[in-house]
């Protein structure tokens, strides 16, 4: 697990740079090197993620299992289409695709700073 968490610090870190357009301009190469980067954090992040999620389920039982594989699938597809048309130069949807990519990186950072301790709270008041 902690490729795992390693890869999400990258995520959250590199992610942000990757949108400043005076980086873009100015300093392609950086930007090209952190957005391969990133993408390798995402991997790193995501296929950990599938492996635990499948061999030792989550808190959650099977609908969260079902939705963190989903979850995981979507990062490593848009990771992959963002990758893609950057090779292919086709900026546009690479910037389509990498925004998505961010989104999905994001969503994860909310889900567990905000939901997780919602859910453990509401766990524990039902055993009380």
């Amino acid at each position: 697990m902690a490729t795992h968490w390693a890869g999400g610090v990258i995520i959250l870190i590199a992610g942000p740079l990757q949108f400043v357009p005076c980086i873009r301009r100015h300093y392609p190469s950086v930007h090209r090197w952190t957005g391969r980067a990133y993408l390798a954090a995402c991997a790193l992040t995501a296929l950990p993620g599938l492996v635990y999620t499948c061999m030792f389920g989550t808190v959650g039982g099977l609908p969260m299992d079902v939705a963190f594989i989903g979850y995981g699938i979507v990062m490593l597809a848009c990771a992959g289409a963002t990758g893609y048309h950057a090779i292919r130069r086709d900026i546009q949807s690479h910037r389509e695709w990498a925004t998505r990519l961010y989104a999905v990186g994001i969503g994860s950072a909310v889900y567990r700073l905000l939901v997780f301790p919602l859910f453990l709270r509401l766990r524990f008041l039902n055993e009380a």
